[in-house]
């Protein structure tokens, strides 16, 4: 009887240890991704992002009077870029590129993170594309 107690305490240390670490990962992911945002908000034209998952928001508005806007406007691609291939049956979805009046946004998602960059129209997007695939 002792055998099974032990065995369970060890299977439910190791289920313990493997959240622990996936966590500490998505936790990685969101920093390194945050690294990377904070570097394409230097590049010319870019005004802003939006970073979040289900935990966590970063957000970097040049104006941040349009935060709900941008937020919605950003949740709203994302959630429709999501929908679109399923209903075309194109594969998954991987960016997102919106040009509307003077303004550009790339959408996309990594992991369990949801990435909006706000930018002016006309921007090179090949440039902040290559940080975040990097």
């Amino acid at each position: 009887m002792s055998k099974k107690k032990k065995n369970r305490k060890e299977n439910t240390t190791m289920v313990v240890d493997e959240i622990i670490a996936i966590e500490k990962e998505k936790e990685e992911t969101f920093k390194n991704l945050s690294t990377d945002l904070e570097e394409i908000r230097k590049f010319d034209g870019v005004t802003g992002y939006i970073l979040r998952n289900d935990q966590t928001a970063l957000i970097d508005l040049e104006d941040p009077a349009k935060l709900v806007e941008y937020a919605l406007l950003s949740s709203k691609a994302l959630e429709t870029g999501q929908k679109l291939p399923e209903i075309l049956n194109l594969g998954p979805m991987e960016n997102i590129l919106i040009q509307a009046g003077t303004v550009t946004v790339i959408c996309k998602t990594v992991d369990e993170n949801k990435i909006n960059i706000f930018m002016k129209k006309g921007t090179d997007t090949t440039k902040i594309l290559d940080v975040l695939l990097s």
